[in-house]
């Protein structure tokens, strides 16, 4: 074999369970108390080498082009992140990401918009 493979990064992505009350108010209001479907990047992460370079914005448009193919099958509302500190939560804001009521590092954006943003672009 010739070559080197070189990890730059990754992400994962997974069907989570949405408490309602974790969600701002103003969303809420007419959707059920339980039963709620969402996505979760579970990791986003760039080797240290690579950092600010824009790979890590190249990982996350991946991850909506795969969520978007997965959301009607899953019927999922929104796809969350958990922040690991105010710089990554500064990020994913940068993104267009809402931050739910619960934490401020526990952060959502609806399906709706997700979509949108890609139809637009």
């Amino acid at each position: 074999m010739t070559g080197t493979t070189v990890l730059v990064g990754y992400f994962t992505l997974a069907p989570c369970a949405i408490e309602t009350a974790s969600l701002p108010f103003e969303l809420t209001k007419q959707l059920p108390e339980h039963g709620l479907i969402g996505a979760k990047i579970g990791r986003l992460a760039t080797a240290i080498p690579y950092q600010g370079q824009g790979y890590g914005e190249f990982l996350f448009l991946s991850a909506m082009e795969k969520f978007i193919l997965i959301s009607d099958n899953l019927g999922v509302m929104a796809l969350f992140v958990d922040a690991k500190d105010d710089n990554v939560a500064c990020f994913y804001k940068k993104l267009g990401f809402e931050v739910c009521s619960d934490d401020p590092l526990h952060l959502f954006m609806p399906t709706k918009k997700i979509k949108k943003a890609f139809q637009a672009g």
